[in-house]
């Protein structure tokens, strides 16, 4: 009995462990996005100012 009490301890750690690292990579995918389309965006401003010089 004190084997099986013992057993979803770890279980559940587990599971946790595994939910923290799930919300990560989905907000971390926008961010990501957002700084290659900004740059994206400075690139083509600084192309069309050497272009006006």
């Amino acid at each position: 009995m004190q084997q099986k009490q013992h057993q979803p301890q770890p279980n559940h750690r587990h599971h946790q462990h595994h939910q923290q690292t799930t919300p990560t990579t989905p907000n971390w995918c926008p961010t990501l996005d957002m700084i290659v389309s900004s740059s994206q965006s400075f690139l083509l401003l600084i192309m069309e100012a050497l272009q006006n010089d």
